[in-house]
C-alpha cells in the first residue's frame, strides 16, 4: 500500500505504542495483536482488498498467522542487539520546529522522463516560486515527481495503481507472444539501445534547500542503493529516516508535494462531497481506507468465524460417536476397556491421550499374539514377541479350512463327477460318463472309417499321373442326364470317363471333400458330443491339481503360519504318491501310412481327440478315486481329525480360542487410529480458529481510523477557517451595512488560501 507522509506518519505513532487524539477521539496505544494486525493490514492491502467474502477473512488470517510465527522466530532465535543508528546532530541543521525552507537547486541522474540515460541533469529553482510551462510529455510532471521522490520515495505516475517496479518485454517473437525481460524501477530511466539484460541501475536525486532567512541549508540525497540521506555541507552524508527533526512535518509533504501531484481533475470529479476531497488533500484518505476495509474484513472474519466453529462442532460430535462404539467391542474384564470407555466419555480428547490409549491395545494385541505363537508351536523371538498379524492370519486360516477339503482344494474338487457332469433332467452324473464314454466310442469308429475311405481316395489322387483330383472335383458339377463334361461340355456317352464321373457322383459325400473340410467337420461333431468341462478335466492331472492347490493354501492361510503349515508338506507328499496314475489310451483313426500331408491336416483333430479322451480317462480315475483323497486329506488339512495325527485346522484351532481377543482389539485399534486422524484434523482446525477468533479485539480498535480520519480533516480545515475568518476581520472591520465583522465573508475572500 503507497501510504500518504500524513497516513504513514499516523500508523507509525500507533506501531511505536503511542495514541492517536483528536478531539474527544483517541486509538491507542494498541495491543500486540492490534499492532500486528495493522501491520499485516497495511503490508497485505492490496491483496486483500482484491479478495471477497470468507476467502479475504481466510488470507487475512494466514497473514496473521505467518506474522505470529515470525515473532517467534524472532523471541527464541539469537538476534543482535538493536545498534542505534548515526546521529546527525552536528553533521545536519536539526531544529526542534518548524522551519520554513526552500527548494534552492535539484541534481539527479536516471529519473524517468527528465533526461536522457546515464545525463546528469540540474535545475535551479533558486528558492523562489517556479512556474513550468509546456506541451504534453515534456517532463513537466517528471520534476515534480523527482522531488517527490528524493523527500519521500514515493513514485508518483498516471497509473491508478502505483508500484515501485515494472516489468519489462521484449518484442514478440513469431509465436506472437513477448517474452519477460526483468522488473525494471518504474523511477529509473530505461537505458538506451538493447542492453536492458544487463544494465545496472545508479538513479539518484540530490535536493539543496535554503532556510528563509538564508543563514541554513539542508542537502538530501535519495538513491536505489542507499536510501535517504541528509548533509549539512553537501559531502558529508548521514542516513536519514524522518525529516521531522528538520522541521519539515508529514503535512508539510502531503500538502506541498503529493497533493499537487495527485490533486487533479479526476481526483476532484471522483471524491463523493468535499469532505472526501478535503480527506485526500490532507493525505487521511488512506486511514479512511483501511479503517473501511477493517470494518468490512471484520464482518467477513465473524463470518467464517461462525462457520468454523459449527463445522468444529460437528467434528467433535463425530469423533465422540466414533469413540463411544469401541467399548462394546470388548468383552467384561479386559484391563484395556475401561480406558477405552474414559475416553469415550472424554468431551475433547486430546492426540496424546488417544496414542496413549493406543498404545496399551497395541501391547495386549502383542502379549495375545505371542500367546497364540506358543499355543500352535511357533517360534517367539527373542523380545518375546510374534509375527505381527498373527491373529488375523490365524483366524482366516481356520475359517477357511473349516469350510471341508473340496471348498479348499478347488481344482480338484473340479474333478468330482457332480461338478463335471452334473444331474441332468433324470440322467445322473455316472449315467452321463457312461452315455458319453459310449458317445464318443461311437465316434471314433465312424471317424476312423470316414478317414479310412478318405485315405483310399487320397492316395489315388496323389498317385504318380493320377487324375483322380480332376475327377473329384468334376464330379461335383457333373449332371447324369446331360451326359456332358462339366469343364468343356462335350458329350460323354459311351466313354470309359462316363462311368467314373457316374460312380463319383453317387458315392459318399465324405470323399468328395478336401482334408482340410474333412477334419474341421469332424472336430464340430465331436465338440458338439463333449462338454467344455471334459477338456478343463485333461488340462492337468491330478496329481498336478492336488499340489496347485496345497500351494494357494499356503499362500492364503500367509507367511506368519508358514512354519506351521509347512509340517504338513510331508503328509501331502505321501498322498500324492500313493495316488494310481490316470489310464489312459489314444484312439487310432488314422489308417496306417497316412504321414506326409494327409496327416499334417488331420493333426489338430486327432489332438482335439485326444484331448477329450484324456478328460474322460481324469474324470473316470476321479469316480474311483476321489473319495480315497477325499479322506486322507480330510485327516490331514481339515477337520474332523479322526486319525491318530493331528489335522492342519486342528493345529491351528489350538490357538483360536487365544486369539478371540485380539480380533476385536485390532478392531478398536483401528477406530482408534482413525479417530486419532480426525483429532489431528481437528486439533488443527482449532489452532486456526483460535487465530481467527484472537483477531477480533485486535480488528475491533482499527475500525476507528475512519473516524480518526474525518475528524481530523475537520479539525484542520475548522482551524484553516477560523485563522481565514481572523484575517477577513482584520481586513474588514466592518460590514458594508456599518454593523461589524460577523464572522462571514465574501465568497472571494472565503476561498482565499492564507498561510497558517
Amino acid at each position: 500500500m503507497n501510504l500518504s507522509p500524513q497516513s504513514q506518519a499516523a500508523l507509525e505513532r500507533l506501531w511505536q505504542g503511542q495514541t492517536l487524539t483528536c478531539g474527544s477521539l483517541s486509538i491507542g496505544p494498541l495491543a500486540d495483536d492490534a499492532v500486528r494486525a495493522l501491520r499485516v493490514i497495511v503490508d497485505q492491502f492490496d491483496d486483500l482488498r482484491g479478495r471477497a467474502g470468507v476467502d479475504q477473512a481466510r488470507a487475512l488470517r494466514t497473514a496473521y498467522a505467518a506474522a505470529l510465527v515470525a515473532e517467534d522466530e524472532d523471541v527464541g532465535g539469537d538476534a543482535p542487539c538493536p545498534v542505534n543508528a548515526p546521529s546527525l546532530v552536528g553533521a545536519v541543521p536539526v531544529v526542534g520546529v518548524r522551519c520554513s525552507w526552500r527548494l534552492v537547486r535539484m541534481k539527479c541522474k536516471n529519473i524517468r522522463g527528465v533526461a536522457p540515460f546515464d545525463e546528469i541533469f540540474t535545475f535551479e529553482y533558486d528558492g523562489r516560486s517556479t512556474l513550468l510551462y509546456g506541451p504534453n510529455a515534456s517532463g513537466k510532471s517528471s520534476l515534480l515527481g523527482a522531488v517527490i521522490w528524493g523527500l519521500t520515495g514515493k513514485t508518483v505516475t498516471d497509473a491508478a495503481e502505483v508500484a515501485d517496479t515494472s516489468p519489462v518485454y521484449c518484442s514478440p517473437d513469431s509465436s506472437g507472444k513477448p517474452s519477460r525481460i526483468r522488473d525494471w524501477p518504474v523511477m529509473h530511466t530505461l537505458p538506451a539501445g538493447s542492453n536492458v539484460r544487463t544494465a545496472t541501475t545508479d538513479c539518484w536525486v540530490l535536493l539543496e534547500l535554503r532556510s528563509a532567512d538564508t543563514s541554513s541549508r539542508l542537502h538530501f540525497r535519495r538513491s536505489l542503493a542507499r536510501g535517504l540521506e541528509a548533509s549539512a555541507d553537501g559531502l558529508t552524508w548521514m542516513p536519514c529516516s524522518s525529516l521531522e527533526p528538520h522541521g519539515i512535518s508529514p503535512l508539510d509533504l502531503q500538502l506541498s508535494l503529493i497533493a499537487p501531484s495527485v490533486f487533479s481533475r479526476q481526483s476532484i470529479e471522483s471524491a463523493a462531497d468535499a469532505r472526501n476531497l478535503l480527506s485526500l488533500m490532507l493525505g487521511y484518505d488512506d486511514l479512511e481506507l483501511i479503517g473501511n476495509f477493517v470494518s468490512n474484513v471484520a464482518r467477513n472474519r465473524t463470518i467464517l468465524a461462525n462457520a468454523e466453529r459449527q463445522a468444529n462442532d460437528g467434528m467433535w460430535a463425530e469423533l465422540r460417536g466414533k469413540l463411544g462404539a469401541q467399548p462394546a467391542r470388548l468383552r467384561e474384564g479386559l484391563p484395556v476397556r475401561a480406558e477405552v470407555l474414559a475416553l469415550a466419555n472424554r468431551d475433547k480428547p486430546t492426540v496424546a491421550e488417544l496414542d496413549a490409549v493406543s498404545g496399551r491395545v497395541e501391547a495386549l494385541i502383542a502379549a495375545a499374539e505371542t500367546d497364540v505363537a506358543r499355543l500352535i508351536g511357533l517360534p517367539v523371538r527373542e523380545d518375546g514377541g510374534a509375527p505381527q498379524g498373527l491373529a488375523d492370519a490365524l483366524t482366516g486360516a481356520v475359517l477357511a479350512l473349516e469350510k471341508g477339503v473340496w471348498q479348499n482344494f478347488q481344482s480338484l474338487a473340479q474333478l468330482r463327477l457332480e461338478v463335471a457332469l452334473p444331474l441332468l433332467g433324470e440322467e445322473s452324473p455316472q449315467d452321463r460318463l457312461s452315455g458319453l464314454r459310449g458317445n464318443i466310442e461311437q465316434f471314433v469308429n465312424s471317424a476312423r472309417a470316414r478317414i479310412g475311405s478318405r485315405f483310399e481316395w487320397w492316395q489315388r489322387e496323389t498317385a504318380p499321373g493320377s487324375k483322380a483330383s480332376l475327377l473329384i472335383r468334376a464330379a461335383q458339377r457333373y449332371d447324369p442326364d446331360l451326359a456332358q463334361c462339366p469343364v468343356c461340355e462335350r458329350p460323354l456317352n459311351g466313354l470309359p470317363v462316363q462311368r467314373e464321373l457316374t460312380e463319383l457322383k453317387a458315392a459318399d459325400q465324405a470323399l468328395l471333400q478336401t482334408l482340410t473340410e474333412l477334419f474341421h467337420n469332424l472336430r464340430v461333431e465331436l465338440d458338439e458330443i463333449v462338454p467344455t468341462t471334459i477338456w478343463a478335466a485333461g488340462e492337468n492331472g491330478p496329481p498336478r491339481r492336488l499340489l496347485d492347490d496345497w500351494n494357494e493354501i499356503q499362500q492364503a492361510i500367509g507367511p506368519q503360519l508358514s512354519s506351521v503349515v509347512s509340517r504338513f508338506d510331508a503328509p501331502i507328499q505321501r498322498v500324492l504318491e500313493s495316488m494310481s496314475p490316470v489310464e489312459f489310451t489314444s484312439s487310432a483313426t488314422l489308417p496306417t501310412g497316412a504321414d506326409g500331408e494327409f496327416s499334417t491336416k488331420a493333426a489338430h483333430f486327432v489332438e482335439r481327440l485326444r484331448a477329450a479322451e484324456q478328460g474322460l480317462a481324469v474324470l473316470t480315475w476321479g469316480e474311483t478315486n476321489l473319495d480315497i483323497v477325499e479322506r486322507s486329506l480330510q485327516s490331514i488339512v481339515t477337520p474332523p481329525s479322526s486319525s491318530e495325527a493331528e489335522s492342519l485346522c486342528a493345529a491351528l484351532s489350538k490357538g483360536k480360542q487365544a486369539a478371540q481377543d485380539i480380533a476385536p482389539l485390532a478392531a478398536v485399534r483401528s477406530e482408534l487410529s482413525s479417530a486419532k486422524g480426525l483429532c489431528e484434523t481437528i486439533t488443527s482446525a482449532e489452532t486456526q480458529y483460535s487465530v481467527l477468533d484472537g483477531m477480533k479485539d485486535a480488528l475491533d480498535p482499527l475500525k476507528r481510523l475512519t473516524n480518526y480520519a474525518a475528524t481530523q480533516v475537520e479539525s484542520v480545515f475548522g482551524a484553516i477557517k477560523q485563522k481565514t475568518i481572523a484575517l477577513c476581520r482584520t481586513l474588514y472591520p466592518e460590514t458594508p451595512s456599518g454593523q461589524g465583522f460577523q464572522g462571514q465573508c465574501s465568497p472571494s475572500v472565503s476561498s482565499l488560501w492564507v498561510d497558517t
